[in-house]
């Protein structure tokens, strides 16, 4: 509740933009961490297909284009 989540994503997706990325990804548990969730939804990720042919369930996948 006190910003630090959106300021460390906020800082990811500023680097990542700096450094010529075309996209993030994430993975994250919704059921534990819906305030996650929430907050990457805010900030532009959307669910995507596992990434990295390992999925597991029960586990949320996330892309965001930069």
């Amino acid at each position: 509740g006190t910003g630090a989540g959106r300021g460390l994503v906020q800082a990811v997706i500023e680097r990542a933009t700096a450094a010529g990325k075309s996209s993030l990804l994430l993975d994250t548990a919704p059921d534990a961490m819906g305030a996650a969730v929430c907050l990457y939804e805010k900030l532009g990720f959307v669910p995507c297909p596992p990434y990295a042919g390992n999925a597991t369930p029960g586990i949320m996948y996330m892309r965001r284009p930069l």
